[in-house]
């Protein structure tokens, strides 16, 4: 199965192949960045719904601080994927932005 870099690298052309611009937030484990942070943010320069992707292999898992985050972001409206390319599309598909 693909480890994580390998889903984002699938996931950054993904998006990009359908005009997304997308900004990484992933960092290296010491850093004072605050935990729970996805590793993506996605924004569409047609105004579309920005969201998050919290990327994860198939035998990843989410710490309680990224579950905490995707809480507060469903909560909120903000839009939270988790996964790889198969769940960013049938994220996309859900809201509307990709054909089914």
């Amino acid at each position: 199965s693909l480890r994580e870099a390998e889903v984002g690298e699938e996931v950054r052309a993904f998006l990009k192949r359908l005009g997304w611009k997308v900004y990484s937030l992933a960092q290296g484990r010491y850093t004072r960045q605050t935990p729970g942070l996805p590793d993506l943010w996605a924004m569409h320069p047609a105004g579309r719904p920005p969201f998050f992707v919290e990327l994860k292999s198939e035998t990843g898992h989410m710490s309680d601080d990224q579950r905490e985050f995707q809480s507060l972001c469903l909560d909120a409206g903000i839009g939270h994927v988790v996964g790889g390319v198969a769940q960013v599309m049938a994220y996309l598909k859900r809201i509307g932005l990709l054909g089914a």
